[in-house]
């Protein structure tokens, strides 16, 4: 759970009237929120179909990883707020982080890793 909503379309969205209201919203595209991991990798575990509407439910780990791999505070705070880290296989998410680390910028930043930090918060470790 957090408190906006992310999507991917098959067209490009060129009106900078509806960018603007979709950003009042929280509305934002995947594209130029979430970069690891890729699209065609993420593990659905579920999908609900409204009309034309698609909604794909990634794994909590995925969900978690594309946080982790952020560099924008409100994902931080999402992990350190709700209880995503609780749900995860923790052991699953340091295999994913391991191996989808190496294709951010954060890989050589030995202060960007704060995932022990927030399990610690949250008593996971």
């Amino acid at each position: 759970m957090s408190l906006d909503v992310d999507f991917q379309s098959n067209d490009e969205i060129n009106s900078q009237e509806i960018k603007d209201f979709m950003n009042l919203l929280n509305i934002h595209e995947i594209g130029g929120v979430m970069n690891v991991p890729p699209l065609d990798e993420l593990v659905i575990v579920d999908e609900l179909t409204f009309g034309s509407l698609t909604v794909k439910i990634p794994s909590i780990e995925n969900f978690a990883l594309s946080k982790l791999l952020s560099n924008r505070p409100k994902d931080y705070n999402d992990l350190k707020s709700y209880p995503i880290l609780d749900s995860c296989d923790i052991g699953k998410l340091r295999k994913l982080v391991d191996e989808y680390v190496k294709y951010t910028v954060f890989e050589n930043n030995p202060n960007y890793n704060y995932l022990d930090d927030l399990l610690k918060e949250r008593n996971l470790i």
